[in-house]
């Protein structure tokens, strides 16, 4: 037998740990007598990010004038020479019991605060597929300019599916 439910996920990073935070875990669950496999389908994930402890850097000039892939080459180039905190995403090994990063976000302060969509980094289609006993995560590392301050806000939010099954 099979059922689906919906599932949010929204988590605050904590300041000053570089810690994996675990965002979603398709876990067995029980419901009344019967034991359901899990397995997970994101179907967006985002974050909020709000970084004020780093020195707001602008944008080089003459982007405007540049070619779609030269702007974002010179954009992305901005972005690692920049002041900034990496978002590590993350995705655990049930066989080995540990976590591997499968991407890096750079985080930039940015006046007032912006959006980014993580999708891109989980999967090249419309849905991640997380498969019974999968986690994903996230953390934030020091890039040289420190860990998340108590002036830095990061959340991360999304939604998707589950499909729960029992086999009697």
């Amino acid at each position: 037998m099979k059922r689906e439910r919906a599932v949010s996920i929204l988590a605050e990073m904590e300041i000053q740990s570089n810690a994996v935070q675990e965002l979603y875990w398709a876990q067995t669950i029980t419901i009344g007598t019967k034991e359901y496999e899990v397995s997970g389908a994101v179907e967006s994930l985002r974050a909020r990010i709000e970084i004020k402890s780093l020195t707001v850097e602008p944008l080089p000039e003459g982007l405007d004038e540049l070619g779609k892939i030269e702007m974002l080459e010179a954009f992305r180039s901005h972005q690692w020479e920049s002041q900034r905190i990496h978002l590590g995403i993350m995705k655990f090994r049930p066989f080995s019991g540990d976590w591997a990063e499968i991407g890096t976000v750079a985080l930039l302060a940015r006046d007032p605060f912006y959006v980014i969509d993580l999708m891109p980094y989980l999967t090249a289609g419309p849905v991640a597929r997380i498969a019974s006993g999968g986690r994903l995560g996230v953390r934030i590392v020091d890039a040289g300019y420190g860990l998340l301050t108590n002036l830095d806000k990061v959340v991360i939010f999304g939604d998707g599916t589950e499909e729960l099954y029992h086999y009697p």
